[in-house]
This record gives C-alpha cells, structure tokens and sequence, in this order.
C-alpha cells in the first residue's frame, strides 16, 4: 500500500505551485548542493582568518569553481520538482523574477514537504 504523500501549496512572487510529488533525484540533488554550500561557507570563514596571501588565492580558486554552475544546479532541481508535478517549467520567470532565497526556500520546502504531519500552506513574506 502506498503512503499518501500530501500536497502543498507554495507561494512564490505571488505565484502558487501546488507539489504533490518529490522525487528521489531532487533528495539528492539538494544533499549535494548543501554539501558545496558547507564547503562554500568553511572557504569564506578560513578567508576571515586572513590566511597568507598565497593560501587566499588558492581559497578563491575553491570559492569559484564551487561557486559556478550554482544557479544551473539549483535551477534543475526546480525544474525537476514542477515537472515532476506536471507543472510547467518556466526558466526565464525563475532567472529573472526570484532571488536566491525564493529558490531555496522553493527547493527546501518541496524537499521536506513530507516531514511534518500537519498540512500547511506556505506563504511568502
């Protein structure tokens, strides 16, 4: 017997996407884009410590290069997440219209969507 999964409702911008269906690719893919974000954040902190000028540019090669192809990744899981609900994927909207966090929140929401057991609407603020 299968567990039913619920469906949520997530406001972004004003625009309401109902997620009904979290795959385990998009798991995944989130578990990994918060590994580099770890990373990314132990880089910048080592960078606070104002390390030897040599060690600072050897970091900022590591910040980069984790740093690119960010937005793509994260836009993929969305792109995945409303396909996977049979909702159309509007890439522009999501470049041009959101910021980071609206993406994040998007991405963390959906992906623990089923932990809670109560329903909730999730609202912009």
């Amino acid at each position: 017997m299968e567990v039913d999964k619920k469906e949520i409702e997530i406001v972004i911008r004003k625009k309401t996407f109902k997620i009904s269906f979290v795959s385990n690719w998009v798991v995944y893919q989130y578990d990994k884009l918060n590994s580099k974000l770890t990373e990314l954040q132990s880089l910048y902190d080592q960078l606070q410590l104002f390390p030897p000028k040599d060690e600072i540019q050897e970091i900022v090669e590591k910040i980069k290069e984790l740093g690119s192809n960010s937005l793509n990744e994260r836009l993929d899981v969305v792109k995945e997440i409303l396909e996977g609900n049979d909702i159309e994927y509007d890439r522009k909207w999501w470049e041009r219209k959101t910021d980071a966090n609206d993406i994040s929140r998007f991405i963390t929401t959906c992906v623990f969507k089923d932990a809670s057991t109560s329903k909730k609407k999730v609202q912009e603020k």
